[in-house]
């Protein structure tokens, strides 16, 4: 968990910290509203007994400090994890300054990056079918495989063959990361992209080139679409936002 350690080590060192407003561990999203809102994938235990405690301090969470909840971020029990990552991700947008981003979709990023090479996706998302038909070779790994789709598994052994590669931002919350970017060591480009991921420039020390993530503008709006199970498409009071890494 280096990068996310560095992550909260930027955060620590910046001073930020804020009173939490509200945590909201939605069905397909997790929502902390601290001074911004941050978000984050919900996660949630592969085999939940009746007895366990999957947030144990759940109802008393708004106790807490911001960056005492972003320490979650650590927790190797979901979904606490998800609570983590979305408390990291309030942090870091507050600590965001408007000439460190400019407004776009990283799948437009892709399909121009990625023309006629070979681009590798970890997780299925909604822009699929667009870039497939840019380029020339599209591996999609997924835990749950849709049609077209390749096993998480068989990301070992494909994936550092890529020369494009996009990373879910989910890859925060279930500890993939670190892994996920040794294996694109190799990669022409690297992306990190979705509302779990943290808009912060320590990314690019890891080898991201491009950070494609999510501000929340409209938080009640935003809040409302989480509470009512919407999938990050369903969103609104969101502005999709790209940082770039300036190569020297």
């Amino acid at each position: 968990m280096r990068i996310t350690r560095a992550l909260l080590d930027a955060i620590a060192s910046s001073g930020l910290d804020s009173e939490v407003k509200c945590v909201f561990v939605g069905a397909f999203i997790t929502a902390v509203w601290a001074k911004r809102m941050g978000m984050a994938y919900t996660i949630l235990p592969d085999k939940p007994h009746v007895d366990s405690l999957p947030i144990p301090n759940a109802g008393r969470l708004t106790e807490l400090s911001c960056y005492e909840l972003a320490q979650l971020a650590l927790s190797s029990e979901p979904p606490q994890t998800s609570v983590g990552v979305a408390a990291m991700n309030a942090l870091l947008v507050d600590a965001l300054k408007e000439d460190m981003v400019e407004d776009g979709d990283g799948a437009d990023v892709l399909a121009r990056v990625g023309e006629g090479k070979r681009v590798a996706l970890i997780g299925h998302f909604p822009f699929v079918n667009k870039l497939r038909s840019c380029v020339s070779e599209l591996m999609v790994f997924e835990k749950r495989p849709l049609e077209g789709d390749l096993r998480a598994e068989e990301v070992e052994k494909l994936l550092p063959s890529a020369q494009v590669v996009a990373i879910t931002g989910s890859a925060f919350v279930n500890h993939t990361i670190e892994h996920l970017l040794e294996l694109s060591r190799d990669a022409e480009f690297v992306m990190v992209i979705g509302p779990s991921t943290p808009l912060s420039e320590v990314l690019f020390e890891f080898g991201v080139d491009v950070i494609a993530g999510s501000v929340v503008v409209e938080p009640d709006v935003t809040l409302k679409c989480i509470s009512e199970g919407a999938v990050f498409k369903q969103l609104r009071g969101v502005r999709r936002v790209l940082m770039r890494r300036t190569r020297a």
